[in-house]
């Protein structure tokens, strides 16, 4: 809004007004830009985030003595990609918690496996996440853990048969 004074008037009224115009003009600007600015709780929530999740295919049995993997990567819910950290021995043993610290891999698509031939025998934690294409990424990674037995430990020793070997 904007005023235009045809008289000439004293410095003074010119000074009134103008002030009477910034201020009404200001008001109407913020009332225009953010009609929720004066209460902030009326306005619409903001949409829920993705939630971007993936799952593995082809997992080895928790206890396995198969040395190599070629394990898939899926998502049912928007996922495009996912990046991966394989982590053995001591790192492995910590658990999911070691996947907060661990070093990930490039992001690479769906259709890529992870392949690897003649792991170390002992404790292995895979840890992945998804990406949308639209960038959002995976929060929590998906994880899976597993004890390669080869009858050797992760230093190589030989190890002594459990009741659970049978």
């Amino acid at each position: 809004m904007s005023m235009i004074i045809i008289k000439r008037a004293a410095r003074r009224e010119l000074v009134l007004i103008a002030f009477f115009c910034l201020s009404a003009c200001r008001a109407d600007e913020r009332n225009y830009a953010n009609p929720y600015s004066e209460n902030p709780a009326a306005a619409p929530s903001a949409p829920q985030s993705e939630t971007i999740r993936v799952a593995f295919e082809n997992l080895p049995e928790m206890r396995d003595d198969s040395v190599n993997i070629d394990i898939g990567v899926t998502s049912n819910n928007g996922a495009v990609e996912y990046m991966y950290a394989l982590l053995s021995g001591d790192a492995a043993r910590e658990g999911s918690s070691a996947c907060s610290h661990a070093t990930y891999s490039e992001f690479v698509p769906l259709t890529q496996t992870i392949k690897r031939d003649g792991l170390p025998a002992g404790h292995h934690l895979l840890c992945a996440k998804g990406r949308s294409g639209r960038g959002a990424t995976q929060q929590v990674p998906s994880v899976f853990a597993w004890l390669i037995d080869t009858g050797t430990d992760d230093e190589g020793e030989e190890t002594e048969p459990t009741a659970e070997d049978g």
